[in-house]
């Protein structure tokens, strides 16, 4: 990420406590750093609303200490968003193990609020960039919400008619470990009760229709993005890619 310097880059680290060498990482490289906030928060979204705070740049994105952005991946984010009216640009991306060995594709799909309501969409949030201004009307992450702060904000950002574009670009990679909140299995039921927040009432309309059209949502996205059942398809004939991050 530090190396993408072809786009105006203002790198912000937040900090809240990490006791696994970050710290150290973090003075090596602090000249590389515009801001560095290392001070306990109320959860990530909390921290991460502290970070965007800060910011004086155009686009936003965030990622975790454990995953990687991609050579080249914010410069095209950029100029996607440069040369269109989208507020939301996402991309593709890899899962990669603690080793940084590929393990497998991330492809997001196209976006659609119906589709996002009933589980039909895949959006890979690390190679996901977004508009400074849209995020500061939309008053930035829900704090209360511990478990998907990350899927709250696109949700409200669909809701109020911000338009979502996806770009088939590999521009991310997340790393899978026993360790992590997504790869723990932790707060499920805490996960659960903000799924049924945010999307309950919306999802209220379909009542005892709703699981036929959560399958024929996942059918339509299937057809919708042949090159991703197709990928998919073959990496499990014969592998994922031999990459190493």
């Amino acid at each position: 990420m530090l190396e993408q310097r072809e786009v105006d880059l203002e790198y912000i680290v937040v900090d809240a406590g990490s006791t696994d060498g970050s710290r150290e990482i973090i003075e090596r490289y602090r000249s590389w750093i515009a801001e560095t906030i290392l001070e306990p928060d109320d959860g990530p979204a909390n921290g991460l609303n502290k970070g965007f705070a800060r910011a004086t740049g155009e686009v936003f994105g965030y990622l975790n200490a454990d995953d990687v952005l991609l050579p080249g991946s914010l410069s095209e984010a950029a100029a996607f968003l440069e040369r269109t009216n989208a507020d939301v640009v996402y991309g593709d991306g890899y899962f990669i193990d603690a080793g940084g060995r590929c393990i497998g594709r991330c492809l997001s799909t196209p976006f659609s609020l119906r589709r996002l309501l009933l589980f039909a969409t895949v959006v890979m949030q690390q190679s996901t960039f977004f508009r400074a201004r849209s995020f500061r009307e939309l008053g930035g992450f829900n704090e209360q919400n511990h478990t998907c702060w990350d899927g709250e904000l696109l949700f409200e950002f669909a809701r109020r008619g911000l338009e979502i574009v996806h770009v088939a670009r590999y521009w991310s990679a997340f790393r899978l470990h026993g360790g992590g909140l997504s790869g723990s299995g932790r707060l499920e039921k805490e996960y659960q009760d903000d799924l049924k927040r945010i999307y309950g009432p919306s999802l209220a309309r379909y009542g005892r229709r709703l699981p036929v059209c959560q399958k024929l949502a996942k059918l339509e996205s299937r057809v919708r993005s042949p090159r991703r059942s197709l990928r998919l398809a073959l990496d499990r004939l014969v592998g994922p890619p031999e990459l190493i991050l």
